[in-house]
């Protein structure tokens, strides 16, 4: 690769970057304004006003929010990898016209709008008595979230060759140690990314808070900024005082994700 190509990708990758980062740039900026200012962009304060943080947290009661949000992501991002995992490695080793099949199935469940399942899914936690409790967003956990992530799993174990996993077979190893001890430690980058994008399901889901819970100290953080957003949607710092909080864990996440991204390894130290 020569250098001028080099440095055109580079450049094109630092572009990309900064549209990424400059809204969470100007959130930020943002939040630290003085409450009531509706300037363009977001006011021309003189110092920043951190008290907009401790606002968000005394006014929305964000302890709560935040901390039903994190039992339902701690839940069920563990239970989603697991299943979406042992889903997708039960249909690599199946022989091909039924691995075939079974691929179209999670294919066809993925072009399902999710609105078509809302009001079975209402009468069924009605049935079940998980209506109105937290259990009804960690309930997708059971079948692995998201059939993208069953995907995701299969195409990095389809691309390992199956002699691997024959070779466990041969030896007497189980399908949970062929799972465990040989599938997963291959596939750590595709772990990674299963476990970003089911935080990410989990942790801004908000159309199934609204149709499931119905009690305030249920509610979680993305019902939470939009209850902040009725009481005040003039106040702009403070909405995004409250939007900043909910970015926060989603970027320690994938700090700490990102290096399986980067060399598909696990890196010591």
């Amino acid at each position: 690769m020569s250098k001028k190509t080099s440095g055109w990708r580079i450049g094109l990758a630092v572009l990309v970057s900064v549209l990424f980062l400059l809204p969470v740039g100007l959130a930020v900026w943002g939040s630290l304004g003085q409450v009531g200012d509706v300037g363009v962009p977001f006011g021309t304060w003189q110092r920043p006003d951190f008290s907009n943080y401790l606002t968000v947290f005394q006014t929305a009661q964000m302890s709560r929010l935040i901390g039903n949000s994190l039992l339902v992501v701690i839940l069920s991002v563990p239970v989603s990898t697991i299943v979406a995992s042992l889903a997708a490695f039960g249909i690599v080793e199946q022989p091909q016209p039924l691995r075939r099949w079974l691929l179209v199935f999670a294919i066809i469940t993925m072009l399902v709008p999710p609105s078509a399942v809302w009001l079975v899914r209402f009468w069924f936690f009605e049935q079940i008595g998980l209506l109105d409790t937290l259990g009804a967003l960690m309930f997708p956990a059971l079948a692995g979230g998201n059939s993208l992530f069953v995907l995701i799993y299969f195409w990095a174990w389809s691309r390992i060759p199956a002699e691997l996993f024959e070779a466990a077979r041969i030896d007497g190893a189980s399908f949970l140690t062929r799972w465990w001890q040989v599938g997963l430690p291959v596939v750590r980058p595709a772990t990674a990314a299963v476990v970003l994008l089911a935080f990410t399901m989990f942790w801004g889901n908000f159309i199934e808070p609204v149709l499931f819970i119905f009690d305030p100290n249920k509610y979680t953080l993305p019902i939470g900024l939009q209850l902040l957003n009725q009481l005040d949607s003039a106040n702009r710092p403070l909405l995004l005082a409250g939007a900043v909080i909910a970015m926060i864990p989603a970027v320690l996440v994938f700090a700490v994700a990102q290096r399986w991204f980067l060399r598909g390894e696990w890196v010591d130290g």
